[in-house]
């Protein structure tokens, strides 16, 4: 069984500032797979952002995790906005390739990690342009850049 809770809020306190709140958490009695490989394709992923979904981040994969974060969203004329987002994510127990290629528990709560986006976005006619900078903390290449024209869509996973 998995149990999955995301919350997301909105508060607009002085005319075109907003800041948003986004907490999310699972919880799953999702046992290990054979190998690694399956054991972390299977694992719940926290991906809070556009660009996060377009990546494949084995770091922000478990089966247990709380996560959370800030936006700020600052409204600028002709229809662009400045956008600012930093999260933490913290798994209960990452999961570990041990040297068979099999996967193992980590101890709990030993690390989290952190995500930040910075964006411009151009409100058009026919759909939001962006242009967006994006970190993730202890990955090889951790910053990444992001252009699209009009919205991202996904599918959902098989399982969800």
């Amino acid at each position: 069984m998995k149990f999955k809770l995301t919350a997301e809020k909105y508060f607009n306190r002085r005319g075109s500032f907003k800041i948003g709140i986004l907490g999310e958490g699972v919880f799953s009695t999702q046992t290990l797979f054979n190998n690694y490989t399956s054991s972390i394709l299977q694992a719940s992923a926290f991906q809070p952002t556009p660009d996060s979904k377009t990546l494949f981040l084995k770091d922000y994969r478990t089966h247990n995790y709380i996560a959370g974060g800030i936006k700020l969203i600052q409204g600028l004329p002709r229809n662009f906005e400045l956008r600012a987002e930093l999260y933490i994510y913290q798994p209960y127990q990452v999961l570990i390739q041990n040297s068979q290629a099999k996967t193992e528990y980590g101890k709990p709560f030993t690390l989290q990690h952190y995500i930040g986006t910075g964006a411009i976005v151009w409100h058009t006619p026919v759909g939001p342009m962006c242009l967006s900078v994006n970190y993730y903390d202890q990955v090889k290449e951790p910053f990444t850049i992001l252009f699209h024209f009009g919205y991202i869509l996904f599918n959902k996973r098989a399982l969800e």
